[in-house]
């Protein structure tokens, strides 16, 4: 009777935990900071992502201006100035991430077609579009978008779009490791831009 009671209240906790994470945190995170107009507004992204994609919308405000931001932004990239997230988590999968305190100038200079890379001697994105001080667009549609708001604070605004290309596996990774771990890594990105661009003077 012991070990029933005790199995019974195992699966009674594990679905209390996917209830809580699909109703509550889910909705949270996937949305994290961004507004009802946020959500829905177009982004120059939004042409590369495809019809079935499950997307993300966040969004912060950080006290500079667009200007001052973006050079945080145009210089992302593992072998460039990192991406401001949590670099000792990133390195415990060996990424070899370096995020920089400062704007270096020779990874000013960004094109569509280079590529960003997210780990050493590992995957990388494309740059699909980029619109200096306002959008970078990686591939198929993750966008960073710098929305002003006056001339001293600007929202910015991340959507970041996940194909399951009708593969099982996929979707199981991406709901189970991917969606979680990606919601720390960009709020995380996020914030540290934030903290970077108002930490100007």
């Amino acid at each position: 009777m012991k070990n029933k009671n005790l199995k019974f209240a195992a699966i009674a906790l594990i679905v209390l935990v996917i209830i809580s994470y699909v109703f509550f945190v889910r909705p949270y995170h996937m949305r994290w900071g961004a507004t009802e107009e946020e959500l829905t507004m177009p982004l120059p992204g939004d042409v590369f992502i495809h019809p079935d994609a499950i997307i993300s919308t966040r969004a912060v405000t950080i006290n500079a201006s667009a200007s001052e931001i973006w050079p945080w932004v145009v210089q992302i990239g593992q072998d460039r100035g990192g991406f401001y997230s949590y670099e000792w988590l990133e390195n415990i999968f060996a990424a070899d991430m370096h995020n920089t305190e400062r704007i270096i100038p020779e990874f000013q200079q960004l094109r569509v077609g280079d590529r960003v890379s997210m780990q050493k001697d590992g995957p990388s994105s494309d740059v699909t579009l980029i619109e200096p001080k306002r959008a970078l667009v990686l591939d198929e549609g993750w966008t960073f978008y710098l929305q002003p708001i006056d001339d001293h604070s600007t929202r910015l605004i991340m959507r970041y779009p996940w194909d399951f290309e009708n593969n099982q596996i996929n979707k199981f990774y991406y709901f189970i490791i991917f969606e979680p771990a990606h919601f720390v890594m960009e709020t995380g990105m996020m914030l540290g831009i934030k903290q970077r661009a108002e930490a100007r003077d």
